[in-house]
C-alpha cells in the first residue's frame, strides 16, 4: 500500500515526502510539498516548490541550484513544461496531501499514513444499514473477509491499538462476538475428534491438547490449565517400567 509521512516542522507547518514527477538515471524533476496551516485561507492548506535534481557519484539526490529564479535578471527567462502524466502524478498525490490534513491537521513529530483502498474507505464510513445490506446480500465474501481479519488479528505483535478499540465496543456485542468464536472453536475441535477418533497415537493427542486445552474446561467445568507438555512424574520400579 502507498504511505505518505510527514514530519512537523512547527506547530503551524510540516514537511512530507518529495513528489518526484520526472525520473532519469542522473537526473529527476521533483515537486517538494509544505503543509501549513493557511489563516486567511485553511482550505489553501498545501504550498510547495518544483526542484530539479542530480545524483551525486555516490548515488545521492541533490538540488541543482545553479540558476535560482530569484536571480535571473530583467532580460533573462526560464519556463517549465509538463506533461499530462506528470500534471495528473502532481495532482492525485496533493489530493492525498489535502484529505490527510483536513482529517488531521498538522501532526506532532513525525506521523505515517496509510492509503486505504477507496472501496475500504467507502466501507469505513457506511451507515448501519448500508452495512447490514451489504453483508447479507455478500454473505460468502463477508465471511472470506471476516476470516482474514481474524487471522491478521491473531498473528499482531503489538495488538493493543486494536484492543482499545474493541473496548469502544457495546459489552453486548464484545459477548456476541465471543460467543461466536468460542462455538466456532468448539466446532473445529468436535471435527478433529470425528476426523481422528480412532488415531491411537499418544503423541498427537498431547499435542492436540495442549493447542485446545480449553476442550477440558468444557468438560470439567473448571479452568484447566497445561503446565508442561509430556511432564515426568513419579519413578521406575527395578523392572525399568
Amino acid at each position: 500500500m502507498e504511505s505518505i509521512r510527514i514530519r512537523s516542522t512547527s506547530s503551524a507547518s510540516a514537511i512530507t515526502d518529495d513528489i518526484v514527477l520526472r525520473e532519469t538515471t542522473t537526473t529527476r524533476l521533483i515537486f517538494r510539498p509544505l503543509i501549513i496551516d493557511n489563516l486567511r485561507k485553511q482550505e489553501a492548506s498545501v504550498k510547495g516548490t518544483f526542484i530539479f535534481q542530480r545524483k551525486s557519484g555516490k548515488g545521492n539526490w541533490e538540488d541543482y541550484s545553479d540558476l535560482p529564479l530569484s536571480k535571473l535578471r530583467a532580460s533573462e527567462w526560464t519556463k517549465l513544461d509538463l506533461k499530462g502524466v506528470e500534471i495528473l502524478e502532481l495532482y492525485k498525490r496533493l489530493g492525498d496531501l489535502y484529505q490527510v490534513y483536513h482529517q488531521e491537521g498538522i501532526p506532532f513529530g513525525e506521523a505515517k499514513y496509510i492509503k486505504i483502498d477507496q472501496g475500504l474507505g467507502a466501507l469505513l464510513t457506511a451507515s448501519e444499514d448500508e452495512l447490514h445490506q451489504l453483508f447479507d446480500e455478500e454473505t460468502d465474501d463477508v465471511t472470506k473477509l471476516f476470516s482474514r481479519l481474524l487471522n491478521w488479528f491473531s498473528s499482531i505483535k503489538t495488538p493493543s491499538q486494536v484492543l482499545n478499540k474493541l473496548e469502544e465496543l457495546d459489552i453486548t456485542n464484545l459477548q456476541e462476538i465471543r460467543s461466536i468464536a468460542g462455538l466456532s472453536a468448539l466446532k473445529a475441535s468436535l471435527a478433529i475428534w470425528n476426523k481422528n477418533k480412532e488415531n491411537s497415537n499418544e503423541e498427537f493427542w498431547q499435542k492436540t491438547l495442549e493447542e485446545n486445552s480449553f476442550v477440558l474446561s468444557q468438560i470439567f467445568a473448571y479452568p484447566i490449565i497445561v503446565v508442561k507438555g509430556k511432564a515426568y512424574v513419579g519413578g521406575k520400579t527395578i523392572s525399568n517400567t
